[in-house]
Order: structure tokens, then C-alpha cells, then sequence
């Protein structure tokens, strides 16, 4: 079974709304795509979201284009481990 990890990711503009952050924006758009795949039929308890707001940029931040590549989501999918060799001595250590 995989599991999907939805990732949201902002520039390094702050948010100009009260009360919100670049931490905020991207764990809005990573929700945004959660409740999309939800809506689909993808399983919940497959499926989570994220942000790094504008800690983890993929480009520049110091130009127009860099800053539009870093207004991103990032899908990341998970294999289940559960099955392989010392999985349960893992699962223990949490």
C-alpha cells in the first residue's frame, strides 16, 4: 500500500492577511490538494499534508520566476515499510 504526502511550499514574501504566515499559505494549498484527493476517493488514512512555508525554496527568491517556482505543492509518495524485516522492532522505538 502507498501513501501520499502532500507538501506546501510559499516564497518569501510574508503574508499580508491578519492573523496568517507563509508557514499558513502553505499548509493551505497542501489542505487544498488533501481535500481534493479526499473528494476523489482517495482513502484519509492514506493521505497527509504539510507546509515548509518559504524554508525550503526549490529557486531564487530574488527574482519574479524564482518566487513562482517556490509557490508550490510537492507530492511525495510513501511506500508501506510495515511488511519488511524488523518493521515491528521499529515500530517499538516510537
Amino acid at each position: 500500500m502507498l501513501f501520499c504526502k502532500f507538501t506546501g511550499h510559499t516564497d518569501d514574501i510574508p503574508v499580508r492577511s491578519s492573523g496568517s504566515d507563509n508557514w499558513t499559505l502553505g499548509f493551505k494549498r497542501a489542505h487544498a490538494v488533501l481535500t481534493t484527493m479526499i473528494a476523489e476517493g482517495m482513502a484519509p488514512q492514506r493521505i497527509s499534508a504539510t507546509s515548509y512555508g518559504e524554508f525550503r525554496p526549490a529557486a531564487t527568491n530574488a527574482t519574479d520566476e524564482g518566487r513562482a517556482a517556490n509557490r508550490r505543492i510537492e507530492i511525495e509518495i510513501v511506500p508501506d515499510l510495515s511488511s519488511l524485516p524488523g518493521a515491528e522492532e521499529l515500530q517499538g522505538l516510537e
